[in-house]
């Protein structure tokens, strides 16, 4: 049972890591940044990210404060996911990609590409809570 639960807390802590990095990234934020604005070496915020160490619940009370999230979006446990997550964002900001990138092929007259040399850019979050890139073809 201590080995299950050992497995179980340390998946838990690669996922809130994940979140944290997956943040950071979004707000355009290294981690020698982020650390300067805790009071930490980067180091340790690279610790915290990769789930090596565990997040106090008060530290991460002051990384929600620096990336300007809730707490509970950093667990993963978001009660309203119409709200202005981080994950909301960065679905909004893959959509403005996609479409400047439609505006700019217009400008260029390069409209008449082919549907099937289109990309798509969106995310899905994998098992460990961790936001992936998706990058394809649109379905048919």
């Amino acid at each position: 049972m201590t080995k299950r639960l050992t497995e179980t807390t340390a998946q838990m802590d690669c996922a809130i890591g994940s979140r944290i990095r997956s943040i950071r990234l979004l707000r355009g934020m290294s981690q020698m940044a982020l650390a300067e604005q805790l009071g930490i070496t980067f180091q340790q915020v690279q610790k915290y990210e990769k789930g090596t160490n565990r997040v106090a619940a008060s530290t991460l009370v002051i990384i929600s404060g620096a990336l300007q999230v809730s707490p509970m979006e950093l667990l993963g446990l978001e009660a309203d996911a119409g709200k202005n997550t981080a994950f909301a964002e960065l679905t909004h900001r893959y959509r403005d990609l996609e479409l400047r990138v439609a505006h700019a092929r217009r400008a260029l007259g390069s409209d008449d590409i082919a549907p099937e040399t289109s990309v798509t850019i969106g995310v899905e979050i994998d098992k460990a809570g961790r936001m992936q890139p998706l990058v394809g073809s649109p379905p048919n």
